[in-house]
């Protein structure tokens, strides 16, 4: 009988990747083009677009930072499965300890979006594409989170 392999220790380095870039900057340009155009149409003041301007290039940073270059503080650089179901996440100068996995976290063919809490429930955000990770170890953790949550319903 095999075991699963997400029923052990297990530990994922998170790194950036291209599929990771464009999921961060695709959607902003695309929210920037559809503003030039509506705002060229509509707006009759430089500050009706330079305000959203300024707010799109802010998210635009922050997300980057949180999951491309991994230097927020908040930023996670490690997951650490220990036997059963709690999770070590790692971060810029820190190791902190009891973490669960959201029922909120996501799955597709090309990400993974895991949505870890804590006893205070503070919340951290880890995407997983599937050109960071070994394949089996991306195909291992898709099926645990879809295994997980038909256990919760």
């Amino acid at each position: 009988m095999s075991s699963n392999k997400f029923t052990q220790v297990v530990t994922i380095l998170i790194v950036p990747s291209r599929i990771k870039q464009g999921l961060i900057v695709i959607p902003h340009l695309i929210v920037i083009t559809i503003l030039s155009l509506f705002l060229s149409l509509y707006a009759n003041s430089v500050m009706y677009f330079l305000i959203p301007l300024i707010i799109i290039a802010l998210s635009f940073v922050y997300y980057v930072k949180l999951h491309l270059t991994l230097s927020l503080n908040k930023s996670v650089s490690m997951i650490h499965k220990s036997i059963g179901d709690r999770w070590s996440l790692s971060f810029k100068d820190d190791i902190k300890n009891d973490f669960l996995i959201s029922e909120t976290s996501f799955s597709s063919n090309i990400l993974l979006v895991l949505n870890f809490y804590d006893k205070s429930n503070n919340t951290y955000t880890v995407l997983i594409t599937s050109d960071s990770v070994d394949k089996d170890q991306f195909r291992r953790l898709k099926i645990f989170l879809k295994t997980r949550k038909k256990s919760i319903l």
